[in-house]
């Protein structure tokens, strides 16, 4: 069976499914986060599967109500620290990144970055819209430095220099 793969950032792959519509020759998307399965549904992209496989195998909390994505995998987020200034058990939740001992130490990505998205929506899962809220007000009254790219972030996290904790 011959297969044309084509790569690139969810946004732009989006934007190619949107300018191609229904001529599309694609059949599958897949996305690195459910974000981005979350906003290709929104904008349309996606049509629901019906598969018994996918139904037995995928528990109903991975997958969209209508069956448009499934969630193939789940993303592990990690928390980054310096072992010499940081004791684990300070900050072992992200809801201990809104106490106030981290002020000025955190590095966070924007809001506006689909991994953000999908964290804040695991913490409405957790603790409700106004839990998530006070979490994340939390993380703001703190300072953090926001930067949209791991490499940059990296980078920042200077391990000899820097103080700050980064959230991926």
């Amino acid at each position: 069976m011959a297969q044309n793969i084509r790569t690139g950032s969810d946004a732009a792959l989006r934007e190619r499914l949107k300018a191609e519509g229904r001529f599309t020759p694609a059949d599958i998307y897949i996305a690195v986060d459910a974000g981005n399965l979350w906003l290709a549904a929104q904008d349309g992209l996606l049509q629901p599967v019906e598969s018994e496989i996918l139904e037995q195998n995928i528990p109903a909390n991975l997958r969209d109500p209508q069956n448009r994505w499934f969630g193939l995998t789940q993303r592990v987020r990690t928390i980054m620290y310096h072992p010499e200034r940081v004791s684990p058990e300070e900050l072992s939740t992200y809801e201990a990144l809104a106490d106030p001992q981290w002020r000025g130490r955190l590095i966070l990505r924007p809001a506006t970055h689909s991994y953000t998205q999908s964290l804040v929506a695991s913490l409405i899962a957790a603790h409700d819209e106004a839990g998530a809220e006070e979490i994340i007000r939390g993380w703001l009254a703190n300072e953090p430095t926001l930067i949209d790219r791991t490499k940059l972030t990296k980078t920042t996290m200077d391990p000899i220099s820097t103080p700050f904790l980064a959230i991926f």
